[in-house]
């Protein structure tokens, strides 16, 4: 494990990045900007909140990263840079990355990774987590569609217990992405050991949905519907959403069955030819990447909306930055103003973003200002301060742990409305160390009843849940 320590510099860095900071405002609510991370990360990709309360970053090169967000901290947890096809390539590397859906008890993470020799393929491996890096690589599926450009590659753990993969054409111009033989521009649906689930919507295969070119974002909101968006050729970015056994159009449709551009001979009528429209489309290309669903009280303005990053590839590159995308009810519209929907501009390639589920803080990676290794590589923290001042006092807070780190008895501090809840000590390893009910806002555990390492404490009450980390010397 190698341990990146530069805290003189950032702290110069981030009085920098203070003094520039771009604070947002959405409705009646200020979020506040903060730099974390500056050049800790190279080319990141895939930035996730870890279950263990930091950020968990994949690097195109072949590292995963963890980084404390509170101090920027960014610590390797995995080099794999000998084994992923990177060498500076346009689009290949180590690419999407998801929890296993019970980490508590099975402390796995997925990583999809592109493998050289003889062209270029996608791997997808399952990694253990020991508490200080990740170990015990498995390979789950291999030889997967993938290309120097176009190898899609994002993960998601779905509320079915399920793993749902998007794949790109890997620039073969769509040839594999209408071929169900090809994993490529693809929608795969696996079970979490690699195999086929038993109810996939085509027998015998992981096909999940086809016609995709290069969907780059990945995301399932609370009701269960999965959204996904997806690079155009220059013409049309989509925004769409994904249905088993549906035919999204690549190369025979791009965006609207509108027949634009004019060279695709699109058919007068989608449906009947069998072909689905997206949501939404954007011409010209925007370089749509991957996105999230917000639903959280912190930022009510961003009540059932998709937050989208948009790196804008080629034009137009002050309209790259955080697109709002607001959907209807039942989740199948979805309304867009790009007068007052795009905020944190200027910020470069916005690669991905995730959020905070304890105080609805969001977190974006931004992979260079050009196409598509330059630097600076940074992850951005917007957070609304003054929901996280109630939120001491309600549910986001409320728990204090000290000392720590500890040498003795380990002291916890609970508010009043966690009291007749529950709590859980969990180890780094994913290990469940000890449990227990709360019956006063004070209570220890002893010295001794803990191996040294470092913990995280998961409290449960009526209001919610709250973890924290701390340290066992």
């Amino acid at each position: 494990m190698k341990l990146i320590q530069y805290t003189l510099i950032a702290s110069l860095l981030l009085s920098v990045s203070y003094c520039n900071a771009q604070d947002v405002t959405i409705g009646s609510t200020t979020l506040t900007e903060r730099e974390i991370a500056v050049d800790a990360v190279y080319t990141p990709w895939e930035i996730q909140w870890g279950p263990d309360d930091h950020l968990w970053v994949t690097e195109r090169q072949g590292r995963v990263m963890r980084v404390d967000p509170i101090t920027g901290l960014a610590t390797e947890i995995l080099d794999y840079q000998s084994v992923v096809n990177y060498n500076f390539a346009i689009e290949p590397g180590m690419l999407g990355m998801c929890f296993h859906p019970d980490f508590e008890n099975t402390p796995l993470v997925y990583i999809m990774y592109t493998t050289p020799g003889g062209g270029y393929n996608n791997n997808l491996a399952s990694f253990e987590w020991d508490g200080t890096e990740l170990i015990n690589p498995t390979i789950i599926l291999d030889n997967l569609h993938a290309g120097g450009i176009h190898s899609g590659s994002r993960i998601i753990a779905t509320q079915d217990g399920k793993l749902l993969l998007s794949l790109g054409d890997g620039g073969d111009g769509g040839s594999s992405s209408q071929n169900m033989n090809s994993t490529g521009g693809k929608m795969l649906r696996v079970n979490l050991d690699g195999t086929i689930p038993a109810d996939n919507p085509f027998p015998d295969s992981y096909v999940y949905s086809y016609g995709h070119r290069n969907p780059q974002g990945l995301v399932q909101a609370p009701d269960g519907k999965i959204y996904s968006s997806e690079h155009g050729q220059e013409a049309q970015d989509e925004l769409n959403l994904i249905v088993p056994t549906l035919n999204y159009g690549w190369p025979d449709v791009e965006g609207f069955c509108d027949d634009y551009p004019s060279n695709i001979n699109e058919p007068t009528n989608c449906e009947e030819e069998g072909y689905t429209e997206p949501l939404m489309e954007w011409r010209p290309c925007m370089a749509v990447n991957d996105l999230i669903y917000y639903n959280h009280p912190a930022i009510p303005e961003l009540e059932n909306t998709l937050l989208m990053c948009v790196m804008k590839g080629f034009s137009n590159q002050s309209d790259r930055g955080l697109f709002i995308l607001q959907l209807n009810e039942d989740g199948t519209e979805v309304t867009f103003d790009e007068n007052n929907d795009i905020i944190i501009s200027n910020r470069g390639r916005l690669r991905d973003i995730c959020v905070n589920p304890h105080d609805g803080t969001i977190y974006i990676a931004v992979n260079g200002s050009g196409y598509s290794n330059d630097g600076p590589n940074s992850i951005y923290e917007y957070k609304n301060e003054a929901f996280d001042s109630v939120d001491e006092k309600v549910t986001g807070g409320g728990l204090t742990i000290y000392p720590n780190p500890s040498a003795g008895d380990v002291k916890f501090e609970v508010a009043e409305h966690l009291l007749g809840g529950t709590y859980e000590v969990i180890s780094y390893d994913g290990k469940k160390v000890l449990e227990g009910s709360i019956s006063s806002t004070n209570f220890e555990i002893k010295d001794g009843a803990l191996n040294s390492g470092s913990y995280y404490v998961v409290v449960r009450g009526d209001l919610g849940s709250i973890s924290r980390t701390f340290i066992v010397q």
